[in-house]
């Protein structure tokens, strides 16, 4: 040993008996295959990341059972432990095994809808962060499921308020869904997660197999969709968006729709719909979707000072997004 500083001996044996204890076999991550799936779901509050990263792999292992109670431990976990909980479920949602990978996003989806704004941040987060294979998946089922798409996509969807800000507004897909529709209310889940971020539109005949209730829940779940219903009919106009008071101001109106034909013209305000006071947008459409195309109706509007009743047909744009007068 002569010539060898001892400081450098003692060094050595220290890393020496690090080392060793290094490749001991963490306790804490032995037999983790005999846990059940709460006691690995309550190892996930250890303060170690190795311990954490060992039982996230555990959970991703017994997929298929444990997905709605990875869902109720959400809700319930801490914030350290709830974070693991989001990474097990977007690994599940990445699954090969489209069973597993459904189950995982419909969690997600439902946690997206949390009142906790932290659990549905954590979730939307998520699926943000995968939202080109969450459409394509999507897709695939939306068409194997017999959902259809109109044929033509008008380019913009003016409205007054985008005039003014000069930025037009790309008009919504139009997804159909009728008769060949064979996923029903479960089916609507895959409809929801078409086309994140972009405006939607869904057409339902009335003949489609979907209840009132599943399009509710499709309203919940997606934001910035517009339902229309086979039964429900149209004018042709486009209202002014900064229309206040008791009347409605006509920004453009379609060509070859019932307005036009009527001879509706961009500057009328609307203040009467057929016996009914219009106050918004929104009762317009309300009282509008009341009457089925080809009905007659009176409407009441104010043009350059003066008051006058114009008698319109009623017409459809289920299917193609632009507001066409009925067939003789």
């Amino acid at each position: 040993m002569r010539g060898i500083p001892w400081r450098t001996v003692g060094l050595v044996l220290v890393g020496s008996v690090l080392l060793a204890a290094a490749m001991i076999p963490d306790p804490q991550l032995q037999n983790l295959s005999s846990l059940t799936a709460e006691e690995l779901i309550a190892a996930l509050e250890s303060d170690r990341e190795a311990v954490r990263r060992a039982v996230a792999n555990q959970l991703v292992a017994r997929a298929k059972t444990i997905v709605p109670q990875l869902e109720a431990a959400v809700r319930q976990a801490p914030p350290l432990a709830r974070a693991q909980l989001y990474d097990v479920l977007e690994e599940l949602m990445l699954s090969a095994d489209l069973e597993v990978a459904d189950a995982a996003e419909s969690a997600l989806d439902r946690l997206v809808m949390s009142a906790d704004p932290q659990i549905a941040e954590g979730a939307l987060q998520v699926i943000y962060g995968n939202s080109t294979l969450r459409h394509a998946r999507a897709m695939s089922q939306y068409l194997e499921l017999g959902g259809q798409f109109a044929k033509d996509r008008p380019q913009i969807w003016p409205t007054a308020f985008n005039e003014m800000l000069n930025t037009p507004q790309l008009s919504p897909r139009i997804l159909i869904l009728d008769d060949h529709w064979q996923g029903g209310d479960e089916g609507l889940r895959f409809v929801s997660r078409l086309f994140p971020g972009e405006p939607v539109a869904i057409h339902i005949s009335d003949d489609a197999q979907v209840t009132t209730s599943g399009i509710q829940q499709l309203r919940n779940e997606r934001g910035y969709l517009a339902i229309r219903r086979e039964h429900e009919s149209c004018l042709g106009i486009i209202v002014d968006e900064l229309s206040t008071g008791r009347e409605l101001r006509v920004s453009d109106v379609v060509q070859n729709s019932p307005a036009a034909q009527a001879g509706l013209r961009p500057g009328d305000r609307i203040f009467e719909f057929a016996g009914q006071p219009m106050y918004s947008l929104t009762s317009l459409r309300e009282h509008s979707r009341k009457y089925p195309p080809g009905t007659g109706v009176e409407l009441r509007l104010h043009r350059r000072g003066q008051e006058l009743r114009v008698r319109l047909i009623l017409g459809s744009d289920f299917g193609t997004g632009e507001c066409q007068c009925p067939p003789e």
